[in-house]
């Protein structure tokens, strides 16, 4: 018995291991929430940029347009560099151009097959940033709820970009499912043993 104890501790170890040691993959997420009597979009996170072929520099503005799948954080003709290769998000709605109020932060956006990233941007460095569209509802912006990704590059570069529309529930971090398992055997073990009298 105390053999088989060791060995399923042994496999739970590993497999706990084998989890933690999965390397954390990069992410952008973008968040269009109902806010009072406005509509607040708000982004944060970073971007890998390596698999990712730089186009040309342009210029953004804080705006949105759903039917287009066009959504970008910045202050108003804020420089961004375009780069292709993205793909994932066609639209998010229905609805036509619609422009921000007000904007702060991190000029990035996407377009289908485009990400934006500020003039001059290092692959991996923080971006965040807000916008409000006053006196709107997310019905008269003509966005659709859910969650919409843009996915690019392979291996340890590969990188999303999420745009979440309305409440969404949080996922699960990567691997708590199969850390439940493990952690449950060792659960049962630890309770099965018995006090030495």
């Amino acid at each position: 018995m105390y053999s088989l104890n060791r060995c399923v501790v042994f496999a739970v170890s590993c497999a706990i291991a084998a989890v933690l040691a999965q390397p954390v993959r990069a992410a952008f997420v973008m968040s269009l929430q109902q806010s009072g009597s406005d509509v607040v979009m708000t982004g944060s996170g970073t971007i890998d940029t390596t698999d990712l072929s730089y186009f040309h520099w342009t210029s953004g503005n804080p705006d949105i347009v759903p039917e287009q799948g066009i959504a970008m954080l910045s202050p108003a003709f804020g420089l961004v560099d375009v780069y292709t290769g993205a793909s994932g998000i066609t639209a998010f709605g229905t609805g036509g151009f619609v422009t921000a109020g007000t904007s702060l932060g991190s000029s990035v956006g996407i377009y289908p097959g485009i990400v934006y990233v500020p003039m001059g941007y290092v692959s991996g460095d923080a971006l965040a940033g807000t916008e409000t569209f006053g006196n709107a509802t997310l019905a008269s912006l003509g966005v659709t709820l859910g969650t919409y990704t843009d996915r690019w590059g392979s291996g340890v570069h590969a990188d999303s970009f999420v745009l979440e529309i309305g409440s969404t529930a949080a996922p699960e971090p990567a691997g708590a499912l199969v850390l439940a398992v493990p952690l449950a055997a060792l659960g049962l073990l630890a309770r099965r043993r018995r006090p030495l009298v």
